[in-house]
């Protein structure tokens, strides 16, 4: 029973890989004469896009972070400037960019999600009390200025 469908089935897979092989033939000869150009992504404000990994080691990993990021605004020059749900900022070149096509992203700014820098210094929480907020976790300064 399972060998008669396997007879039945098989001229139509090798009709499909037939098909397949042809399609891919066309491909190579296109994208190794010089006529093929790949499509071109403009980013605008608003669009929500992922940043590449340049440095992966692996075919294994994620091509891409997964932080899904806001354009603010693209400069001529190529140059992206990216928000984050965090509310950070940061400037990307958009060949690093790679388009985000998930449907329901929330558009919500939550600052509590941000990471405060390393190189950020303690700031006073009031000028009149003498507790420090300890802004990163191994700050130099653990008592106020006298």
């Amino acid at each position: 029973m399972r060998a008669k469908e396997v007879q039945r089935l098989m001229p139509a897979a090798a009709g499909n890989l037939l098909i397949a092989q042809q399609r891919d033939k066309h491909r190579y000869a296109r994208v190794r004469s010089g006529g093929y150009k790949p499509a071109f992504t403009r980013f605008e404000a608003g669009d929500y896009v992922y940043i590449t990994e340049c440095n992966r080691t692996n075919t294994l990993q994620v091509p891409t972070r997964e932080n899904v990021l806001r354009v603010i605004s693209v400069t001529p020059a190529g140059v992206a400037t990216l928000k984050g749900r965090c509310g950070t900022e940061r400037k990307e070149n958009v060949a690093n960019l790679k388009p985000c096509h998930l449907p329901d992203l929330d558009p919500i700014v939550d600052v509590r999600l941000a990471v405060p820098s390393v190189d950020l210094a303690c700031e006073p929480t009031s000028p009149s009390t003498s507790i420090w907020h300890l802004a990163r976790p191994r700050c130099s300064r653990t008592r106020p200025r006298p």
